[in-house]
């Protein structure tokens, strides 16, 4: 392949990751969606809790208060004003307090069953290890 087809290759998947992705690959490309994970389909219910906190960013992880946070399906980052859009039209801003429902899991918890995913459980236990969280929070719609 020469210069002009390497060119030609690279900027085709620029173009690819600068997409939204769909809601099926949500959650399961840590790379496309920044630092906010999705289950991998929809829930069928959700968890009715009150859950809160300052949303903070370390580690490449979102974090609600102490918690790595999952987020639902159809969820979005906006890396230049630092928030997370929900599907209903609230939003999360890095460093501002965030209340919603959804329910509290312990930190060692295996998700892989209620995410849809072991690849997402598996970013969301990584998460959980490189932040030394307390535990994993998921937020409903």
């Amino acid at each position: 392949m020469g210069a002009s087809g390497v060119v030609v290759l690279l900027a085709a998947l620029v173009a690819c990751g600068a997409e939204d992705p769909s809601v099926e690959d949500r959650g399961a490309s840590p790379v496309e969606t920044g630092p906010v994970l999705t289950p991998a389909g929809a829930w069928e219910s959700y968890p009715s809790a009150e859950v809160g906190g300052v949303l903070t960013q370390r580690e490449g992880c979102l974090l609600l208060g102490s918690e790595v946070v999952v987020w639902p399906v159809g969820t979005t980052w906006d890396e230049e004003a630092g928030e997370v859009g929900l599907s209903d039209g609230t939003s999360a801003v890095l460093g501002e307090g965030f209340r919603g429902g959804g329910g509290h899991y312990e930190a060692a918890t295996d998700l892989a069953d209620v995410l849809d995913s072991a690849a997402v459980a598996e970013l969301v236990a990584a998460c959980v290890d490189r932040t030394s969280a307390d535990g994993i929070v998921l937020v409903g719609p």
